[in-house]
């Protein structure tokens, strides 16, 4: 057998064991890295349904972000800059250490909801002496290059307004299957949400290119030093609220993207929307 063919092979029995020791979730908590989502995945995912096994290739792809997500760490430990909410393993490992918690009291219709925030963070850095909480956000090329843009328009201000403009533009409509930003904002604003937390340093990584951070027009390199958006901070809640309504009704909320999308296609209750139509039931 080919030494690749046996490494997909491996993967694919892998991920078959995963799906088998699935088990629905112990408590309906949100993460924030899932609100920028379709909140019918949300509703499916808090209901109990099975995920779909995940692709070799798609499980590499997120193996290649948790190594990335590493590499830069263990590089910005190196160049003596101050991280917390760390572990730093021999081995080049990194354990997360920032969980937390949150119950969030929500206002919608006639009732009131508790809504449960739960995650891990990339950790804190040292930013104009202070402990940020740190995101790490690898993205490809195409959108890269739009953050690198806006940067340059006019620094932190103008990718600020790139991010929520484009969320309120496309506020009530079907996201385009790869076009919006929805998502980085969202999970930005819930995770500040979780950690109760005014700022967010991000660090976007071009995956395609190795580049970390944001060039300014001297050829200097930063992250974004992010605030807290009040306004869809509760947009956000509310729209948690709507999943733990949809939840007690037994009636999943409609589908927020395009068959076809990123979004739909790499979700893993395609199959529950869509059916199998790719052919393999799988991510």
């Amino acid at each position: 057998m080919d030494p690749i063919q046996q490494l997909y092979d491996y993967l694919a029995a892998e991920e078959a064991q995963r799906v088998a020791r699935w088990r629905p979730p112990s408590a309906l908590r949100f993460r924030p890295s899932e609100l920028g989502g379709c909140w019918r995945a949300m509703y499916y995912r808090l209901q109990g349904n099975q995920p779909r096994p995940i692709r070799p290739e798609t499980k590499l792809l997120f193996l290649d972000g948790d190594i990335q997500h590493n590499v830069i760490r263990n590089m910005l430990r190196e160049a003596g800059v101050e991280l917390g909410d760390l572990v730093f393993e021999a081995a080049g490992g990194v354990e997360e250490t920032g969980a937390s918690v949150r119950a969030i009291t929500v206002p919608h219709g006639d009732r009131v909801y508790e809504v449960l925030l739960s995650g891990r963070t990339d950790g804190a850095i040292a930013v104009d002496g202070k402990m940020v909480t740190l995101e790490i956000q690898s993205v490809g090329k195409y959108k890269f290059d739009q953050f690198q843009a806006a940067f340059q328009k006019g620094g932190v201000k103008a990718v600020t307004k790139f991010l929520r403009d484009d969320v309120k533009k496309r506020a009530g409509a079907r996201p385009h299957p790869r076009h919006g930003n929805r998502r980085f904002w969202f999970q930005f604003q819930g995770t500040m949400l979780l950690r109760e937390a005014p700022q967010l340093y991000v660090v976007f990584k071009n995956r395609d290119t190795g580049e970390v951070g944001l060039k300014d027009h001297e050829g200097g390199r930063h992250g974004v030093l992010l605030d807290a958006d009040p306004e869809v901070q509760e947009e956000i809640m509310a729209r948690c609220a709507v999943v733990l309504r949809a939840l007690e009704a037994g009636s999943p909320p409609s589908q927020e993207f395009m068959e076809g999308s990123t979004s739909c296609n790499l979700c893993d209750f395609y199959n529950l929307c869509w059916g199998a139509r790719n052919g393999t039931g799988e991510v």
